[in-house]
């Protein structure tokens, strides 16, 4: 829940969840842009926000803003506003404000349209804050992390995920090469070779289940902890199969 007197502003930020903004008191007036305006908005390397000034824009420092296609929504009490995953975004808010936030994972509870009439959303699980790399699984109480939670935080963090919500083979290589198999297994014994760029691609091609040469978030989704180690044997046997036959 947000509250204020009015008179606030947030920075230029997107959200690694999906949101829904629903205003119970005041006035709203929200700035959006797609998410492929990511880069254009400077964001901080380490970070989902801009240390742009949203009331103006210095466009010598931040060009990029120049290229951005905005919209723009205001809502008012009982409006509720959808703002999609890494949508970049800013809020104002006008007068006494009370809002309501849902943020979900899109992919934790698939809904098949015309399958059945839902009579109840009780079985919907919503989250409070992001849970990106915990979409497969049911969340820990404890909120420890495990390899496969790391494995997905690491991809839903990297730019072909953040920029353009899906990631090619190479790219895929390329960002698990880069942070190394100790940092995902950490605390795990294992044999595997993961400083070898080829296991990463063999694992990518037995996750690109549909073939289209693109890692999709709900082909992410469905790697658990159950078979996520048993990916990673497979696709181990594969290179070393490989390189018998050479």
């Amino acid at each position: 829940m947000w509250f204020s007197s009015g008179g606030t502003k947030s920075v230029w930020h997107y959200d690694d969840y999906e949101n829904l903004n629903c205003l119970i008191a005041g006035k709203k007036e929200l700035i959006l842009a797609d998410r492929t305006s990511i880069e254009d908005g400077h964001m901080r390397e380490m970070g989902s926000y801009s240390d742009v000034d949203v009331d103006g824009v210095d466009l010598d420092r931040f060009p990029g803003f120049s290229k951005i296609k905005f919209y723009n929504a205001t809502i008012e009490a009982g409006d509720c506003v959808y703002i999609p995953t890494f949508w970049p975004h800013a809020v104002r808010s006008w007068g006494r404000n009370i809002a309501i936030n849902a943020w979900w994972d899109i992919y934790k509870t698939p809904i098949t349209c015309g399958e059945k009439k839902w009579e109840s959303f009780e079985n919907v699980k919503l989250i409070t804050d992001s849970d990106i790399g915990g979409g497969g699984d049911a969340v820990d109480p404890n909120n420890s992390r495990g390899p496969v939670e790391n494995f997905r935080a690491i991809l839903w963090g990297s730019k072909p995920f953040r920029y353009n919500g899906a990631m090619a083979r190479e790219e895929f290589k390329e960002e698990l090469s880069n942070v190394g198999g100790d940092m995902i297994l950490e605390g795990v014994e294992h044999n595997f070779d993961l400083d070898n760029p080829e296991m990463w691609g063999v694992l990518f091609e037995s996750m690109d289940l549909n073939n289209d040469g693109l890692l999709q978030p709900t082909e992410l989704d469905l790697v658990k902890s159950s078979n996520f180690i048993s990916l990673l044997e497979s696709a181990s046997r594969r290179v070393d199969n490989g390189r018998d036959e050479l």
